[in-house]
């Protein structure tokens, strides 16, 4: 197990106890003392109701009154400087186009214009920006919770680090020692032009201030010049107790109680009394010679027995909410030392009762403090339960600290400890996903675990912990044969349930180089495989986006409903035979929940369609027995017209009628039942064509039917209909057929299917990349508006 339990630092919760501290410079004393600046140490004092400082609360104002309240650049030792600003100056010097607080242009707060060089090599950091708080007193046992807003976008933006800074009132301001500041939060992600809202439990017994750091990417990296902001917003300091869900057990339990269902309690203690078993100290100090800090621990000896559960439950918190797109992380260290421990675990109670188990570790994990994590998400009002299980025998003390709950998705950690075996980071191998057996001939390549140490020019760190050290997979470019060659990723069977779920990870696709043509990276998707009552094979999309995103980690997310046992598969596919781009995926995790699809443009509609494989759903319904719509193949596609999604030799439907004798000159294709869409009236219809051949009567339509689960899906369109979209070849060039786009717009209220209808006695037309999106939109071409047309 050891080898198993990796470090993904993405949040550190510092807690260390507190010593009374009131110190004051008498600068007669020693006249070689450096005073620090004295905004720090002559500075108002000013407390909320439970007694914290709030001199460094700042809303950075608003207006022509915009400014960093008590905060400060750091002097000479930053060259890089935040600034304060407003949205209305965001096109002008960058920055949030708001605020988080009154969501207007005037009000202020302070950001960092990731892009910005360093103007000069002198400064003992040139790397980041720093801003640092007034001097602050000891926070007591209890703890400060700094809450804050911040947003993070652009190429250039790396991540925003909260620091802690104890201060030495004799080092010189100009040339700050930083080698004891203690990571407080690190935040690493694209917000996605949204303000995002943090918090920070911490306790130090000494006076000290809180630097907030904002790191842009490498100089040596080409998107350093692109614009990009880090920024922050209504900074608060309140009472330790103000973190819900936060706790250092500094001074107690904090919101925790034990439950009187556990045959034992959890204690608070400070260091074990058996060197075979439990924590030397609390994890914050465990690697320092700090005398603070405490954690919550059970103990295995006498008169336990294996087997004997202690519960700490938390405090009852609101439902997820499906709005923001976000369920929780709960984060904690914990020391699993003894070759008697038993099991630590991690359920979440709903306010309707029942326990659902989101992470568990079992046995001995050697001497040492390691992180956990796992997602936490519920439609009802929930508490979270940390479940200590005694092991075989006294050898078997189990302890936790630094328990924190913060906004956003996050893998299970260790991989090992995932209660749903979907959830991967990759760090130390595929968590069952897998590579379909060659043999098996379903997919040409493979996906590969790699890092950006392995060589490869993009990604250049993964997305777990933001090195180039870290883990992730990534579609093969190697015997890349054509276009259209892909990958299937196949996760382990999962459990069913009639309660809605939500897989999310993050995606990087990036193309370096796009020819003449245009994009052509190719795709990214997800699928989901069951099978159904007749035991056949069901694969349902779910996901799917195309091309190149940038050469940034973005974040990717989609509901899954089914109630039986299924698969989820990630399919790469590329787009051309060179393999010139990058596709990666890293952090999958499934939790309980519903959720939007993420980017909007990956929403997979009913009735959307490649044929890259197949037809997905839509069905030939023609009445002649010669002619229908069929797929291209290899050995039989006209005029060797190759497809539109990569360029490849097969991969679109078409029909062609060169025989002016029949009868039966016109094909039909009927699409699957398209549901309507609440909130919305109209749909825009698209598909790309080519028309081939000649003749007067050549012609494509398209009709719209409504329709439900219950009707005749063989029922034939009346033609006598007015259609929505109707285009002749004899207004086309075809003698060398090419792509043309295409779209109208489609009325959406209500469940329908459309008709595609095809006539002709000397030619024909091949359809491609039929998509469904949200809203209106004009009909393309133009000369395929009916109202424009003579009708009989």
């Amino acid at each position: 197990m050891k080898e198993t339990l990796k470090l993904f630092m993405l949040l550190l919760i510092c807690g260390v106890g507190a010593l009374p501290n009131n110190l004051q410079i008498d600068e007669e004393e020693d006249e070689a003392l450096v005073v620090r600046d004295k905004r720090q140490i002559s500075r108002p004092s000013s407390a909320d109701s439970g007694g914290v400082d709030t001199t460094a609360n700042c809303d950075f104002k608003s207006g022509q009154n915009v400014d960093m309240c008590e905060w400060s650049n750091l002097g000479n030792t930053t060259v890089l400087k935040w600034m304060a600003s407003k949205g209305k100056d965001a096109y002008w010097i960058g920055g949030p186009r708001s605020d988080s607080n009154n969501k207007n242009l005037d009000g202020g707060y302070v950001f960092f214009e990731t892009s910005t060089l360093p103007h000069t090599t002198e400064g003992d950091n040139t790397v980041s920006a720093m801003i640092e708080s007034p001097l602050l007193p000891s926070t007591g046992s209890e703890g400060h919770c700094v809450s804050f807003s911040y947003s993070i976008s652009g190429l250039s933006a790396d991540r925003l680090r909260i620091l802690l800074h104890p201060v030495n009132l004799r080092e010189d301001p100009d040339n700050l020692d930083f080698s004891n500041d203690v990571v407080l939060a690190s935040l690493l992600d694209d917000t996605r032009n949204e303000w995002k809202s943090a918090k920070v439990l911490y306790a130090f017994p000494e006076e000290h201030t809180l630097i907030v750091e904002a790191i842009p990417i490498s100089e040596s990296n080409q998107a350093r010049r692109y614009r990009g902001h880090i920024a922050v917003d209504d900074i608060k300091f309140k009472s330790g107790s103000d973190c819900s869900g936060h706790c250092t057990f500094d001074s107690g339990l904090c919101g925790f109680k034990n439950d009187p269902e556990g045959q034992f309690s959890w204690q608070v203690g400070r260091g074990s009394n058996n060197p075979n078993t439990g924590p030397q100290r609390d994890h914050s100090s465990f690697s320092t010679n700090r005398i603070t800090g405490a954690f919550a621990y059970i103990d295995a000896s006498y008169p336990r027995r294996p087997g004997d559960r202690a519960l700490l439950t938390s405090e009852q918190f609101p439902a997820t909410d499906k709005q923001n797109n976000e369920p929780l992380c709960l984060r904690f260290w914990t020391h699993m030392f003894g070759n008697g421990v038993g099991s630590l675990n991690v359920y979440i109670r709903g306010s309707n009762g029942g326990d659902r188990k989101v992470w568990g570790l079992t046995g001995d994990a050697g001497n040492n403090w390691y992180m956990g994590q796992a997602p936490i998400s519920s439609s009802e009002p929930f508490k979270i339960i940390f479940e200590g299980v005694v092991g075989r025998n006294s050898l078997g003390n189990i302890a936790i600290d630094d328990i924190s709950i913060t906004p956003g998705v996050c893998p299970t950690a260790p991989q090992v400890a995932a209660a749903v075996p979907g959830d991967c980071a990759f760090e130390d191998d595929e968590c069952g996903w897998s590579n379909p057996e060659r043999r098996e001939g379903v997919d040409e390549l493979n996906w590969d675990r790699t890092s950006a140490t392995d060589g490869g020019r993009f990604p250049l760190a993964d997305h777990t912990t933001g090195t180039e050290f870290g883990l992730f997979i990534q579609l093969s470019s190697e015997n890349v044969q054509k276009a259209g060659d892909r990958a299937f990723f196949v996760s382990q069977e999962m459990e069913g349930s009639d309660r809605p779920s939500c897989l999310s990870f993050w995606y990087y696709m990036y193309e370096p180089i796009v020819d003449t043509a245009g994009p052509n990276l190719g795709k990214l998707a997800v699928w989901t495989r069951t099978i159904d009552s007749d035991e056949k094979l069901v694969m349902t999309p779910v996901w799917r986006l195309h091309n190149g995103h940038g050469p940034t980690w973005s974040y990717g997310q989609t509901q899954i409903t089914t109630a039986t046992k299924y698969q989820v598969i990630i399919e790469g596919v590329w787009g051309n035979n060179r393999a010139s781009g990058f596709i990666a995926v890293d952090d999958i995790t499934v939790f309980e929940g519903e959720c939007s699809t993420v980017p909007d443009p990956a929403e997979i509609v009913q009735g959307e369609c490649t044929f890259d494989r197949d037809t997905c759903g839509w069905r030939n319904i023609s009445n002649g027995e010669s002619f229908d719509w069929r797929m291209a193949t290899l050995t039989k596609r006209p005029a060797n017209l190759p497809d539109k999604t990569y360029s490849a030799p097969m991969g679109y439907a078409y029909f062609d009628i060169f025989n002016s004798g029949s009868r039966s000159d016109k094909v039909r294709m009927i699409s699957p039942l398209i549901n309507g869409v609440q909130g919305t009236e109209n749909l825009c219809f698209s598909f790309w064509f080519a028309a081939f051949g000649a003749g007067e009567s050549t012609t494509l339509k398209i009709y719209r039917r409504e329709a439900s689960r219950n009707d005749d899906a063989d029922k034939d369109i009346d033609e006598n209909e007015f259609p929505l979209w109707e285009l002749n070849a004899a207004d086309l060039d075809t003698a060398r057929p090419d792509w043309m786009p295409a779209q109208v717009t489609v009325d959406s209220r209500k469940d329908m299917r459309l008709f595609i209808v095809g006539q002709a006695s000397n030619g024909g037309f091949a359809i491609d990349q039929i998509t469904l999106t949200k809203g209106n939109c004009r009909i393309r071409p133009e000369d395929a508006d009916p109202r424009n047309k003579p009708r009989n």
